[in-house]
């Protein structure tokens, strides 16, 4: 079956079983190239199957190296600040010239 046949039986977007085929996540799963297409030929099974490899929704949980660099550069950026005005000077507002709100118009045909 194809991509799309997959979509509708298990009854999710298209778009989704597409980048879970790209990501090899589909048990199976073969691109085969027909003319200049790729096309996904997925097995049978993996209808039947479908709730024991079907992929967790939202991102995956950080390991413990990205948690420590997070920390890090959370630590370092108060650090950076400890000795440092709390409060920030606002920067001066530019002086803004009126107008005497007439518009200056030419006239057609007028030669100067």
């Amino acid at each position: 079956m194809t991509a799309g046949e997959l979509a509708r039986k298990i009854n999710k977007p298209y778009t989704t079983v597409a980048t879970w085929l790209r990501k090899g996540q589909v048990p199976g799963a073969v691109p085969q190239l027909i003319g200049d297409f790729r096309i996904w030929m997925v097995p049978e099974e993996a209808v039947d199957t479908w709730p024991h490899w079907q992929p967790k929704p939202g991102r995956p949980p950080l390991t413990d190296a990205e948690k420590a660099a997070r920390a890090k550069n959370r630590t370092a950026g108060i650090q950076a600040t400890l000795f440092e005005p709390t409060t920030v000077a606002k920067p001066a507002r530019k002086a803004v010239a009126k107008k005497d709100g007439k518009k200056a118009t030419k006239k057609k045909g007028a030669a100067k």
